[in-house]
């Protein structure tokens, strides 16, 4: 097995990327539900669904149902494509990266989840005036782009804070401190920033203004104009990793009171699958379709049952999808249970195979997509493996 592991691992090697790609993350704050898109549950009848019936393209496979046409689209274009992971398990994954973003459901303050975009870009991109870009605003405002800031971060990693207030003693948390000092905020609570940028314990003067100036348009919705402010970041190779927001704050989170769980995500899920088929026609025509790695994930999944307002509250197991051009696609890989639990499988022939079985969790993608493009996620964190799966030509 160790030999067979070695052999692949070679081949993927020499396969890798001449030039790592740059990579977009989105995050859908608050939590969406898979079961309505990625993982079909329609006939278990322990689990809330909304119906739908499973469709399959190109070896995709998806959830379909008239009230998110966009749904189809995205996926019967995109098939090729396209990655789904299902059963991921969510520590590790919920977005600290993102401004403003609550993290991982039961998480608890003495843990610390690692930034594997920060850390990907730091490795990759350190020549570029903003390796990792974190936006959280359609425009860039003009303040932001005359100043000039001297930001330090001791290290990559984050840490999760459940209330999102800022520690008594702000200088034992680095990040937060950063995250404040950049936005200009006050107070004792995180506030969503417009935009920032982590400096990776360097020194750098520079003026946004001749990248940003005048990028935004009215007539595009919040998530459109954000992704525009990332793409143009790309191509003006200002930086190597951009993460964004879909829709506001939070706004996946359909668990309140009066809330009409299904409804609310069916409209939440078309308008982000509109928004998406609409950010691969933007990348296709940038010309920048054949380095880049778009990442879709949330921090959190959706309880398999209605709570008692309707709503379904928060689950540590989510689905995340891949798009890309360099690799193959059109494959689904992990599944959930019969309890919306992920189920373990083999990292390298998937749930099939033999060998030793894991819970997949971002340690496992992020370690896998940083090992096929020939960068060793050794010493970031504990022994990662790999979900190599993720590469192979077929889903086993």
């Amino acid at each position: 097995m160790k030999f067979l592991f070695t052999f692949l691992m070679l081949i993927f090697s020499r396969s890798a990327l001449a030039v790592p790609p740059k990579i977009l993350v989105i995050n859908v704050e608050g939590g969406w539900d898979p079961t309505m898109v990625f993982d079909y549950k329609g006939d278990i009848t322990s689990i809330a669904t909304d119906g739908g019936t499973l469709t399959t393209s190109s070896g995709l496979s998806w959830v379909s149902k008239s009230s998110r046409p966009s749904v189809d689209t995205f996926m019967t274009a995109e098939a090729t494509k396209t990655i789904i992971v299902n059963g991921l398990y969510t520590k590790g994954i919920g977005a600290i990266d993102t401004i403003g973003q609550l993290g991982v459901a039961k998480q608890r303050t003495s843990e610390v989840y690692t930034d594997y975009m920060t850390w990907y870009a730091s490795q990759v991109f350190p020549y570029l005036t903003i390796p990792h870009l974190l936006i959280d605003s359609p425009s860039v405002p003009g303040e932001f782009q005359g100043k000039s800031y001297h930001i330090k971060l001791d290290d990559v990693k984050r840490w999760a804070s459940e209330n999102l207030q800022v520690p008594a003693s702000v200088s034992d948390w680095s990040t937060w401190a950063y995250e404040n000092a950049l936005s200009g905020k006050s107070g004792t609570n995180l506030d969503s920033t417009k935009i920032s940028s982590l400096y990776l314990n360097q020194k750098r003067n520079l003026s946004l203004r001749p990248v940003f100036s005048g990028l935004y348009n009215p007539a595009l919705s919040d998530f459109r104009n954000r992704a525009s402010i990332a793409l143009t970041s790309f191509k003006s190779n200002l930086t190597g990793v951009a993460t964004i927001r879909h829709g506001k704050p939070d706004e996946w989170d359909t668990r309140a009171p009066g809330t009409a769980h299904f409804s609310e995500q069916n409209t939440l899920y078309e308008s982000l699958f509109s928004d998406l088929t609409w950010l691969i026609s933007e990348i296709v025509s940038g010309d920048l379709s054949e380095n880049i790695v778009v990442v879709v994930r949330s921090n959190l999944g959706k309880n398999p049952m209605l709570n008692t307002q309707g709503g379904k509250n928060p689950w540590p197991y989510t689905s995340l999808l891949l798009w890309s051009k360099l690799w193959p696609g059109a494959k689904v890989i992990g599944q959930f249970d019969s309890n919306l639990f992920g189920v373990p499988m083999d990292p390298i022939f998937g749930s099939s195979g033999t060998g030793n079985k894991i819970y997949l969790t971002a340690d496992n993608i992020f370690a896998a997509i940083f090992s096929r493009v020939s960068l060793s996620p050794s010493g970031f964190w504990l022994t990662p493996d790999p979900a190599m799966v993720l590469f192979q030509e077929t889903t086993p």
